[in-house]
């Protein structure tokens, strides 16, 4: 049952505070997310920002889920190589994503000084690459 006795999906709060997180900073794509986040993402920031992949799975091919969603999560050198190719700036991804390859790629990332934490509640979390443009945010927002 959902927060209030009602049943049915809903998005997290968190998502929503999220978005607006992003907003409110200005905080500019290409972003990695993950699969569960996706929809939601289109929904709120859709046309500015382009999503990564959304839970619409006839939309993607089986060689990208197989060659590189999924290797990005498991393999950090595959997610600095298409990483590096899309240019993603920042990482959007719910943290409540219980897939191996999800909980890989949030212990893998979290370990990466080249990307940094600067948001989280109980539903997302959001990393910002480490560049010179994104230095004034990290400084605010990077969570120790």
């Amino acid at each position: 049952m959902q927060e209030g006795g009602r049943f049915g999906l809903e998005i997290p709060a968190g998502a929503a505070q999220g978005v607006e997180f992003v907003r409110q900073n200005n905080i500019k794509g290409p972003v990695f997310n993950n699969f569960d986040i996706g929809s939601f993402l289109i929904l709120k920031l859709y046309p500015e920002q382009k999503v990564f992949v959304d839970g619409r799975p006839e939309a993607y091919s089986t060689e990208f889920f197989r060659n590189i969603y999924k290797p990005m999560q498991e393999d950090p050198k595959m997610w600095k190589y298409y990483s590096e190719k899309y240019g993603i700036n920042y990482i959007f991804f719910a943290h409540t994503d219980i897939t191996p390859w999800a909980r890989q790629f949030l212990l893998n990332i979290s370990q990466d000084p080249n990307w940094l934490p600067i948001y989280k509640d109980g539903s997302v979390i959001i990393f910002l690459k480490r560049t010179p443009e994104n230095s004034a945010l990290t400084k605010k927002f990077e969570i120790k």
